[in-house]
């Protein structure tokens, strides 16, 4: 009987024989120890959010990812966590602008679509 080290694999011809130590044998269970392996390590480099629409906008945010220039200056360089602080602060600024295109639109369009009650006389058109 073959037995591997914690994590290892082989293929042999008789299966049989190998016994498979698992990678989290001998892990400890206890909360405090378990909090400290929560922090999973990041395997994946997190991208980039620009969509290629490099203009910036009145407030100096790009109008297309809307980092800032310096979130857009520094983003090779800072570590993921902040570069996931920087995602959400641009997905807050993004709702913010849709809110205030939105609400800009509905102004638009009360101001030139007047509702008339049924009994209200339409304007004369003359």
């Amino acid at each position: 009987m073959i037995k591997l080290k914690r994590g290892h694999c082989c293929l042999l011809e008789n299966a049989a024989q190998v016994v498979f130590v698992s990678p989290f044998e001998g892990y400890a269970t206890d909360m405090t120890e378990q909090k400290s392996q929560s922090q999973q390590l990041e395997f994946f480099e997190i991208p980039s959010p620009c969509i290629g629409v490099c203009e910036s906008g009145p407030r100096g945010f790009c109008k297309g990812c809307f980092r800032s220039r310096d979130e857009r200056l520094y983003w090779l360089k800072v570590d993921d966590a902040t570069k996931r602080k920087i995602i959400s602060a641009c997905a807050r600024r993004k709702k913010a602008v849709l809110m205030r295109a939105r609400k800009q639109q509905q102004k638009e369009l009360g101001e030139s679509i007047g509702q008339f009650t049924l009994f209200d006389d339409p304007p004369s058109s003359e």
